[in-house]
């Protein structure tokens, strides 16, 4: 059996040991491919220390990933929303096994000028240099602050704040713009992975700072 085909197999079955119930209502469903994605990378790469941006499904993968093809390693999950830290820490106790590959990093964000562009940093981060980033988060809804009444809460709208409409509508928000890799990027060892999920216009960000 070829190497990929063997593990791709061994990933299903340690995918499927994994306990992704949730009770909470605004947990968004976890996406197979790229939780395999995740998993892979890990497989292939055997970092020793992971920075997660955005807790959550993932987070237990990532421990799952550790555990199994790299245990000497450890993952740092920063999470700013309150109700997301609940449901990550829910996940852990129904993952119990993994909860020692798993540091939760609570902290608040707050907005920032970087070049004259607005983007959002963490208020407080982990004390590492980590070989992979997954970037997931923070949800700009939890950026604290404004620069010149820039903001990345609700944008400007004919509609009152607290409408269903305006809540539920991503086009009313500013797409969120984390920073804080650029903190990092000096100390970052050379084989450092960056993975971005889903995140245009900060990729894009990432791409015109990083040195």
């Amino acid at each position: 059996m070829p190497e990929w085909k063997s593990r791709e197999k061994l990933i299903r079955q340690e995918w499927d040991d994994l306990d992704l119930t949730s009770n909470a209502s605004y947990a968004i469903p976890f996406d197979p491919i790229d939780i395999q994605f995740l998993i892979t990378t890990i497989a292939k790469k055997k970092p020793t220390t992971v920075l997660e941006f955005g807790s959550g499904f993932s987070t237990i993968a990532i421990a799952k990933a550790l555990q199994t093809f790299c245990p000497a390693s450890h993952l740092w999950s920063v999470e700013s929303n309150p109700d997301w830290l609940t449901h990550t820490q829910d996940l852990i106790k129904n993952n119990q096994e993994l909860s020692e590959y798993i540091t939760l990093f609570p902290t608040t964000v707050s907005i920032c000028q970087i070049d004259n562009q607005v983007a959002h940093i963490c208020d407080s981060l982990p004390n590492i240099v980590p070989e992979l980033i997954y970037l997931d988060g923070p949800f700009g809804l939890d950026v604290c602050n404004n620069i010149r009444g820039i903001s990345f809460s609700h944008l400007a709208t004919n509609e009152p704040d607290n409408s269903i409409n305006v809540k539920a509508e991503r086009g009313h928000r500013r797409k969120e713009v984390s920073a804080d890799i650029l903190l990092y990027e000096s100390t970052l060892r050379n084989q450092c992975t960056i993975i971005v999920d889903g995140r245009d216009c900060n990729s894009m960000f990432l791409k015109n700072n990083l040195k």
